[in-house]
């Protein structure tokens, strides 16, 4: 039983994320928005959230919560994975 544990204690240890990797999270919220024709106002209606509060999603000045990526992804039938992505940034230093 010791050893699992080590190893999973091991593993966990082994799987940090190097210092210099940086990470932003962006979207692509306005992109299929505007494909899907709708504005910010009907948007944020649609799932209960101000208009300002979207706009500053899309912007990017603001990660939304677990839920709101999800009413975003049902109100626009779109997987949460292409409303949202990591970008991952390698600083050298």
């Amino acid at each position: 039983m010791e050893d699992n544990n080590k190893t999973k204690i091991d593993y966990i240890e082994n799987s940090k994320i190097p210092s210099n990797i940086k990470f932003k999270i962006k979207n692509n919220l306005k992109k299929y928005r505007q494909e899907l024709n709708l504005t910010q106002t009907e948007l944020a209606k649609i799932i209960g959230i101000t208009r300002q509060t979207l706009a500053v999603i899309e912007r990017g000045e603001q990660i939304p919560n677990i839920m709101t990526c999800y009413l975003l992804s049902r109100a626009m039938n779109i997987r949460e994975e292409y409303l949202f992505y990591i970008e991952e940034r390698h600083e050298v230093g």
